[in-house]
C-alpha cells in the first residue's frame, strides 16, 4: 500500500479506489474467488461505519445489516459503552500470556459465563479465539476427558450431515458440508454423519403428520455400528444454520441424544457459536431446549464481534478429570494425561480486550433483557 493511500487512512479520508490495487494484489477474502476482483471496475463492498443495523459504505450508502455481520453482532453496532471497555484494558493491560497467566477480565468472564451456562452448576471455562477454534478445543477436550477417565479407545465423533462448525481440520472433519470439505482430505478420522432433522425435507416422515424421530435412530443406529465404547462425543448445533436454519423436527430429539449420551458414556456438545447469546431467545440456546449438555462451545456473539473471542464451557465433572492423578495405581496413559491438564492451548485464548468487550457485551444483554 503506497503512501498516499497510508495517508488517506491516517487522516480518515480515504477514496475507495485508492485501495483497488490492494485489493486486486493483496488482500485474500474468506470463501471468495479473488479473480473477479481483477477487473478494476469491480471491488468488494467497503464497510466504515456500522449504528444499530445500519452499515455504510466508503461511498456513504446505507445498508440494512439483515445478517448481522455474519450471525454475530447480537447487540448492534454502534455501542459505546464495549468501545470504551476495550480502550481502557487496551491503555491498562493490552495483553497477558494465557499459559498459566490470567488477566482480571478474562477471570471475572469465567466466573459469570460459568453461573449463567446451562451445566449443571458452575461450569469451567476455556477460552479460544474464534468459533472453529472452540470446537477444535471441545473436541480435543472431549478425547482426553476419556483418556483421563480410562477410556482412550473412545476416538469417534458423530455429528449432522449439512451441519455447519468450522473450518479448521478438527472442526472440518465433524462438518457436515461435502463442499466445504471435498479439498481437504483425508480429514481427522473417525468422524461420522447422521441425517439432519429437517421437518420440512425429511426422507423419513416429512409428509407425516409429526415427527417420527426417524433422524434421532439414525444416530442411534451409528453410534450402536461405531460401538458405544469408542465414541467419544455428539456435537450438534441447536439450530443448524448452514442449510437454512433449521430446528429439529421435535422437542424430544435433544432429549433422547441426552439420554443417550447418558447411558453410554459419550459426551454431548452443543455447538453454540451462531446460535448463542440470544439468538433463540435465552442465553444459551440450550436453555430453549432445556436440555444440559457436557460441553458448549461459543464465539461470536460473545463480544457482539467487537473483538475476536470463543470459549468452551464444560461441567464441573468434565474439568475435574484433568486434576492431578490421587492415585498411584492408574495405568501410565492416564495418569500422565491427568499429571499434565489439558493438553491445549492458543496465544489468543482469553485475550484481555476481547474479555474487556464480553463483559460489556454481556451487561448490555442482561440489562437490556436483549435474550
Amino acid at each position: 500500500m503506497n503512501a498516499i493511500v497510508m495517508d488517506g487512512l491516517a487522516a480518515g479520508k480515504i477514496d475507495a479506489w485508492q485501495v483497488e490495487d490492494a485489493v486486486r494484489d493483496n488482500v485474500w477474502l474468506h470463501f471468495t474467488q479473488m479473480a473477479v476482483y481483477e477487473d478494476r471496475d469491480r471491488r468488494p463492498l467497503m464497510l466504515v461505519r456500522g449504528d444499530g443495523s445500519t452499515v455504510w459504505d466508503i461511498d456513504g450508502n446505507a445498508y440494512l445489516d439483515l445478517l448481522a455481520g455474519i450471525y454475530s453482532v447480537n447487540a448492534g453496532y454502534g455501542r459505546q459503552r464495549i468501545v470504551d471497555a476495550m480502550a481502557a484494558q487496551a491503555a491498562e493491560m493490552p495483553f497477558v500470556n494465557p499459559f498459566g497467566y490470567i488477566s482480571v477480565p478474562t477471570a471475572v468472564l469465567a466466573d459469570r459465563l460459568g453461573d449463567l451456562a446451562p451445566l449443571g452448576g458452575e461450569a469451567r471455562v476455556f477460552f479460544t479465539s474464534g468459533g472453529s477454534e472452540s470446537v477444535e478445543s471441545a473436541l480435543k477436550l472431549a478425547k482426553q476427558y476419556h483418556t483421563n477417565t480410562g477410556y482412550p479407545h473412545r476416538w469417534k465423533t458423530v455429528s449432522r450431515r449439512v451441519a455447519y462448525h468450522g473450518t479448521t481440520m478438527g472442526a472440518l472433519s465433524v462438518n457436515g458440508l461435502t463442499d466445504a470439505r471435498s479439498a481437504f482430505g483425508p480429514l481427522v478420522p473417525g468422524a461420522r454423519h447422521a441425517p439432519m432433522s429437517h421437518r420440512y425435507r425429511c426422507p423419513y416422515c416429512q409428509d407425516a403428520a409429526a415427527c417420527s424421530l426417524m433422524c434421532y435412530d439414525e444416530i442411534e443406529r451409528i453410534v450402536e455400528f461405531e460401538g458405544p465404547d469408542q465414541v467419544a462425543a455428539i456435537i450438534l448445533e441447536p439450530v443448524q444454520n448452514a442449510g437454512g436454519c433449521i430446528p429439529p423436527g421435535s422437542s424430544e430429539y435433544f432429549t433422547k441424544i441426552r439420554k443417550l449420551c447418558d447411558d453410554t458414556g459419550i459426551l454431548m456438545i452443543m455447538d453454540e457459536v451462531i446460535c448463542g447469546f440470544g439468538r433463540l431467545g435465552t442465553l444459551f440456546a440450550s436453555e430453549f431446549y432445556g436440555v444440559e449438555p457436557d460441553l458448549i462451545t461459543v464465539a461470536k456473539g460473545i463480544t457482539s464481534s467487537y473483538a475476536p473471542l470463543g470459549a468452551v464451557l464444560a461441567r464441573k465433572s468434565i474439568a475435574d478429570s484433568f486434576a492431578k492423578p490421587v492415585s498411584d495405581e492408574l495405568p501410565p496413559p492416564v495418569a500422565a494425561a491427568r499429571q499434565a491438564g489439558f493438553l491445549h492451548g492458543l496465544t489468543f485464548g482469553g485475550h484481555p480486550v476481547s474479555c474487556a468487550a464480553a463483559n460489556a457485551n454481556l451487561d448490555i444483554m442482561l440489562e437490556e433483557d436483549l435474550p
